[in-house]
């Protein structure tokens, strides 16, 4: 099997921080405080469903952190973007900048891995889920950054490499408003 080339990594890890963002943005729709009274009505009306989709969705957003920010040497993550900048000889000011984002999100990183192991991909027995988030002190917008700080750790390469910077969209919140805002009486099952 051929390996992967560094325009190949660079295109795959946009994926998944664009999946993380997609996956961020329709939970927080249904939990953030701006959002959620809108759709309160139908949300109850499709209980079952919005609970076990907007738990999917926060539980896809971190593993999908998890994917991009963990610092294994064999698996595709921003270190070995990185690494991998720098053994194809991107420009060392460019390297520099997308280094000095990760450490930023970093800080930030290490409070969505209290969450990760010792939630999902792990049950911690001796801390209750209210206990892990209290020990993570992360907040909902704290994870939405960590997605941005992902575009700032994989943009400056793709200008590097003559390519445009990626962007965030609203398409996936509009859509899900838009979904969540069907009125279970006018909608009957």
């Amino acid at each position: 099997m051929a390996m992967m080339t560094f325009e190949q990594k660079l295109e795959l890890i946009n994926q998944l921080i664009f999946r993380a963002r997609v996956h961020y943005d329709i939970w927080w729709v249904y939990e953030g405080k701006n959002t959620r009274q809108k759709f309160l009505e139908t949300m109850n009306y499709y209980s079952e469903f919005f609970r076990f989709d907007s738990h999917a969705n926060f539980v896809s957003l971190l593993m999908h952190l998890s994917q991009i920010y963990e610092t294994r040497h064999d698996t595709l993550n921003f270190g070995t973007i990185i690494k991998d900048a720098i053994n194809k000889g991107i420009n060392d000011e460019v390297v520099a900048r997308s280094n000095m984002a990760l450490q930023e999100a970093n800080l930030l990183w290490r409070k969505v891995l209290i969450i990760r192991g010792n939630l999902f991909a792990h049950r911690n027995v001796k801390l209750s889920y209210e206990d892990v988030f209290k020990k993570a002190s992360i907040t909902p917008g704290n994870l939405g950054e960590l997605t941005l700080y992902g575009l700032s750790v994989v943009n400056p390469f793709l200008v590097a490499l003559g390519k445009e910077q990626r962007e965030f969209n609203s398409l996936v919140t509009d859509d899900t408003v838009h979904f969540s805002s069907f009125h279970p009486v006018q909608h009957a099952r």
